[in-house]
């Protein structure tokens, strides 16, 4: 499977951190849908067949609130949340993997690990 072919839920309460995380991840040749909450974003893994991991911004983690559980009760995919900080702990219930800090590279990165293990395992993308 091309990259190009492959599409990524991003979300992010913040409209600047949504675009940061979705130009990262469309400059690695990936397709983007976006959603600015956490409500819309289990609505949209629920209704788009083609998404095939979800990448979600540290502040849609509420402790008592999972989005990350959420979707994936909806649509079994990989999510990778992106901390600034990186990972501290156990993992937030549905999410797969953490950045370790919040650059693009390591967007990129995690996503490609992430997406190795499922049916994309053929995309391959070069760090920019």
């Amino acid at each position: 499977m091309e990259t190009g072919s492959v599409w990524v839920l991003c979300v992010a309460d913040s409209s600047i951190r949504l675009n940061y995380i979705a130009r990262a991840i469309r400059k690695a040749g990936f397709n983007v849908s976006t959603a600015n909450s956490g409500h819309r974003a289990v609505a949209m893994a629920a209704i788009r067949n083609n998404i095939e991991a979800v990448v979600l911004d540290e502040d849609m983690i509420v402790a008592e609130d999972s989005v990350a559980e959420s979707i994936k009760a909806v649509k079994p995919v990989p999510v990778l949340l992106v901390c600034d900080a990186g990972p501290t702990g156990a993992f937030p219930a549905g999410v797969d993997l953490v950045t370790a800090n919040g650059s693009r590279q390591q967007i990129v990165a995690g996503l490609m690990k992430l997406l190795k293990g499922t049916k994309s395992e053929s995309a391959s993308v070069a760090l920019k």
